[in-house]
């Protein structure tokens, strides 16, 4: 059975420094997920995701803009972030989700750190899955800029990202 990334209760986080100073927080509000979680033996799961570059989101729209502008992660140029798993492993109580992700037109292998929250059925009778991953990148391994205020750097360059994401079964009715 497939299963299908739930956008509604899932989250794609992000936070970043800011002027050495604070950290920023926003998420991307739109995703879209391939998930093959049918088989008992999850090193035969796997997960491809497409993300809008521009639908990165602080709440704050100003520095979104900034962010989103080609002084950042240029979305006009580069409007979609992919991840494609190619490996996923139970190791010391969690599992390792290893993939290529491509960001501003570079492709690095990530390494999400994940758990399973394992799966239940909802009041409507719909199963569902959730999981729990984290990961840190480098904003300089993707080629994404910095700009200079003063002495300090705008953006750090740690990206802490993290995932909470709810699966959902989808029944296949034949006829």
């Amino acid at each position: 059975m497939p299963w299908q990334y739930d956008p509604n209760l899932s989250k794609v986080e992000w936070a970043i420094g800011y002027l050495g100073i604070a950290t920023v927080k926003g998420q991307f509000k739109k995703l879209q997920a391939a998930l093959n979680l049918d088989d008992p033996d999850p090193s035969k799961w796997s997960v491809e995701a497409t993300i809008e570059a521009a639908s990165l989101s602080s709440d704050y729209d100003p520095m979104d803009d900034h962010v989103r502008s080609a002084d950042f992660l240029d979305v006009e140029r580069y409007p979609t972030i992919t991840f494609r798993s190619t490996l996923v492993e139970r190791a010391n109580g969690h599992y390792r989700i290893a993939g290529d992700l491509t960001l501003h037109g570079v492709t690095q292998e990530i390494v999400l750190r994940a758990t399973y929250g394992g799966e239940a059925t909802d009041s409507r009778g719909r199963t569902r899955r959730g999981f729990s991953a984290h990961t840190s990148l480098k904003r300089s391994a993707f080629a994404i800029p910095s700009t200079m205020s003063g002495e300090r750097f705008v953006a750090g360059e740690d990206v802490r990202i993290t995932l909470e994401i709810i699966a959902n079964k989808v029944e296949i009715i034949s006829s």
